[in-house]
């Protein structure tokens, strides 16, 4: 149970960054 929260938490994290980053590196190939 520890790790699957541990890993939702990761998860929800990563989806929160992965957006800014990727519209950075999409704004700079474009």
């Amino acid at each position: 149970p520890i790790s699957l929260a541990s890993f939702l938490l990761a998860i929800r994290r990563i989806s929160s960054f992965v957006p800014h980053y990727y519209a950075r590196y999409s704004h700079v190939k474009l």
